[in-house]
């Protein structure tokens, strides 16, 4: 129980990077392509 408790709070923190990953590059890509 507490085993699969760890590995599905492991799982929800990667997911939570990768988004957070994905939103960081948006912002980077919007920020290089908007006329400065």
């Amino acid at each position: 129980m507490q085993l699969g408790l760890t590995k599905k709070s492991s799982l929800t923190k990667i997911i939570l990077f990768t988004e957070l990953v994905k939103g960081v590059k948006v912002s980077f890509f919007d920020f290089l392509l908007s006329p400065s």
